[in-house]
Parts: structure tokens; C-alpha cells; sequence
């Protein structure tokens, strides 16, 4: 949960993965029709009840009204419909056209929605946001041991994107393009461990297994800092 704004309105930013953790090598199979799909997302919901609610939730009249009532809570309950699909990251388009469109759309919709895109790809951990930035990892199964129990070997990536709209916010091979994400390692990764360093940098410390071929490398920078004064330390000595 990230306490936020919008366009000038406070709201509560929901971040949230789908994904199996008790089956995280389950995926598509194009050959079995009888296994369910895969289809995993990762979702940003803007949740605008940021106080507490002292009278009784509107009645379908009143949210049906005219005009209607402006109470969030006749919105609820919130389905995937409600929020904007970001895949394809028209907000970022060099289309004008497209790009006003998909602002548009954003701002009208309860949230974002993104498809994780790799077969069998799960989020199968927590986020972390920083600096506006939200981090969080996938695990996608080796397609050669899509029955075998132990979770690797797969692939783990790790996310970097914008809070508001999921653009991607890293350029993670340095070629001048940013991307969504990036290999960590054939492992199952957790939730990224923050460090806040004695110079201010916020470090991702990524989990053990990370770099060489390709891959990022621990700790990794956020682009984050805390500012002065980062912290008071102190201790109650017991007697």
C-alpha cells in the first residue's frame, strides 16, 4: 500500500501479483487442453477511501442518480474491466493520438493492469515502492520441467516500473531504451531487501544467485535517496 495522490486526489495505492505459490512451476501447456491457463497480472488499484467512513454506504438510487453520487463506494466492488491495461504501454507512444487516448483512459479508470507476458510467469512475492518507482519479482518455469516439483530451474526477473501508469523506468542493458524488466537469475526470487546506505543511496539487495550472464547484479541501484537527516540512534539501557 503507497499513500498517494492523482490529478490532486489522495488515494491508497493497491499494488498486488497473481500467481501460484504453492504450484509456481504450473504454466501453459499448448498440447494438454485440459490444464487451465496461466494468465497472470500484476494490478495498481486506486483505492480513494483514504478516511474513514462515518455514514451508511449509498443506496443503488442514490450512486444511480442524477447527478450521482460522488461516494466511492459506489464503485465496488472493483473488477479487472475497472482497471486501465497498461501492457502495451501506449501512455509512452510517439502516436500522439494513441498516447492522449491511453492518458485518458488511465485517468478514467480505477487503476492499471499488467499481463506478465513469459509462460507460466507468477508474481509470487511482495512489492516495494521507491521514489515512485514500484519493484517486484516474477518466477517463470523452465518449459522442460513443467512437472517437477522443485521450483527451479526458471527464470526470475525483476520489475521496475512507474507507479502511476507501469511505463518501464529502467535502462537495465544501457542501450538508451528503458525496459519493464530483467533477468535476476534461474532462481524463485522474494521481495527485493532495500539498503539504506551511510551515503543515502537506497540499494536493492537482490537475492543470492543474481548476475553474471547477462543478469543484474546485487545490490542494485534505485535511483532513491533519503535525504538529511537520515536517521537518530539511540538505546534504552536496561539496569
Amino acid at each position: 500500500v503507497v499513500r498517494t495522490a492523482y490529478s490532486g486526489a489522495a488515494f491508497d495505492a493497491i499494488l498486488i501479483g497473481s500467481g501460484d505459490r504453492t504450484n509456481p512451476n504450473d504454466m501453459d501447456d499448448p498440447n494438454d487442453a485440459d490444464l487451465v491457463a496461466v494468465d497472470n497480472q500484476f494490478y495498481m488499484f486506486r483505492d480513494e477511501a483514504t478516511s474513514p467512513y462515518f455514514t451508511a454506504a449509498p443506496t443503488t438510487a442514490e450512486c444511480n442518480a442524477t447527478p450521482p453520487s460522488v461516494d466511492f463506494r459506489c464503485q465496488l466492488p472493483l473488477d479487472p474491466n475497472d482497471l486501465y491495461d497498461v501492457t502495451s504501454n501506449d501512455v509512452q507512444s510517439t502516436d500522439s493520438t494513441v498516447q492522449a487516448t491511453a492518458l485518458a483512459g488511465l485517468a478514467s479508470a480505477n487503476g492499471w493492469r499488467l499481463d506478465l507476458q513469459a509462460d507460466g510467469e507468477k508474481a509470487l512475492a511482495r512489492s516495494i515502492t521507491i521514489n515512485g518507482k514500484v519493484f517486484f519479482t516474477t518466477f517463470s518455469p523452465d518449459s522442460g520441467t513443467a512437472n517437477v516439483c522443485e521450483p527451479v530451474p526458471g527464470t526470475g526477473r525483476l520489475y521496475v516500473v512507474d507507479l502511476y501508469n507501469a511505463s518501464p523506468e529502467e535502462d537495465f542493458d544501457s542501450n538508451g531504451n528503458t525496459e519493464r524488466s530483467w533477468i535476476i537469475g534461474a532462481i524463485l526470487p522474494d521481495t527485493p531487501s532495500p539498503h539504506f546506505g551511510e551515503d543515502g543511496v537506497i540499494r536493492l539487495l537482490l537475492p543470492p544467485g543474481s548476475g553474471g550472464g547477462g543478469e543484474i547484479i546485487s545490490p542494485f541501484l534505485t535511483g532513491g535517496s533519503v535525504p538529511q537527516p537520515r536517521g537518530t540512534y539511540w538505546f534504552r539501557e536496561e539496569y
